[in-house]
C-alpha cells in the first residue's frame, strides 16, 4: 500500500522468477507492538511501511493461507530487472490481465 495526497492504494506485483516458482504458501501475520516503529520516508508518495531498529517480541500470531489474501486475483508479474516505477505504472493493465484462479492453484 502506499499513500499518495492523503489516498491509499494497494498493488501487488511479483517477478516472473518468482512467479515461475509458485509462490504461494502457507504463513503466519506477526502482530507487532506500535510503539516500537517509525515511518520510514515522509515523501510525497511513500509507501505505507514502518521500520523499527530494536528487536521486537510479537503480541500475537496469526496463521494464514492464500484463500485468506483478499486481493489474490489482482496479482501481476513484473519483468525481474523492472524498476520500481514502471512496476507500478502498469500494474492497472496488468492486473486485469491476471487469471483469477492463478492464486487459487496452490491450495
Amino acid at each position: 500500500m502506499f499513500n499518495f495526497q492523503d489516498k491509499k492504494y494497494h498493488f501487488y506485483s511479483l517477478n516472473a522468477s518468482t512467479m515461475l516458482n509458485n509462490p504461494w504458501t502457507k504463513g503466519t501475520i506477526y502482530i507487532l507492538p506500535q510503539d516500537k516503529f517509525k515511518k520510514s520516508d515522509n515523501n510525497i508518495v511513500h509507501f505505507n511501511e514502518w521500520v523499527s531498529h530494536e528487536h521486537v517480541k510479537p503480541i500475537a500470531r496469526l496463521e494464514v493461507g492464500i484463500e485468506d489474501f483478499y486481493f489474490r486475483d489482482k496479482v501481476s508479474t513484473h519483468k525481474d530487472n523492472e524498476s520500481l516505477l514502471k512496476t507500478w505504472l502498469l500494474y492497472k493493465v496488468r492486473s486485469k490481465r491476471a487469471k483469477p484462479t492463478m492464486a487459487r492453484n496452490s491450495r
